[in-house]
């Protein structure tokens, strides 16, 4: 019996409804808002901070806060935070239905001393001390873009 089920499995003969769904292999996101300025909110994703070989990335929405669109941009830095440096990676831009039109990569490896009071400052403080926003976050940035606007 159970050689027929799954040989009835494996040629697909089996309803679709009747099988497990698959795992999604999807990054969750959790975007926390950590600075705004009169005319763009900066969000970290907070899921996705990543330690590698180089320093710890992370990824940072870059929202206009007037529009009637989704467009946006997801900048991507990596920290070091021993010695408080950040080195910017790339650019994401996004149109207004919030598709993927751009990119741009830095090709220069630079690093620059994070300064406390600056963006680059709060971004730190989630990045290296897991500081989090009380506004709460959001499951993606069209979502944020969403209840904002």
């Amino acid at each position: 019996m159970l050689t027929s089920i799954l040989t009835a499995l494996a040629m697909g003969l089996i309803p679709a409804f009747d099988q497990d769904p698959p795992i999604s292999t999807a990054p969750v996101s959790d975007w926390h808002p950590f600075s705004r300025s009169a005319t763009t909110a900066y969000l970290a994703d907070a899921a996705q901070i990543v330690p590698t070989e180089a320093g710890t990335r992370v990824r940072v929405a870059r929202v206009p806060l007037t529009g009637s669109d989704f467009s946006h941009e997801i900048d991507t830095f990596t920290f070091r935070c021993g010695s408080r440096e950040i080195r910017f990676l790339s650019t994401d831009t996004y149109d207004g239905t919030g598709q993927l039109t751009d990119r741009y990569e830095e090709t220069v490896e630079e690093w620059d001393t994070v300064n406390e009071g600056t963006n680059y400052g709060f971004l730190y403080e989630v990045v290296c001390n897991e500081k989090r926003s009380a506004q709460g976050s959001y499951p993606s940035v069209t979502a944020f873009i969403g209840q904002t606007r």
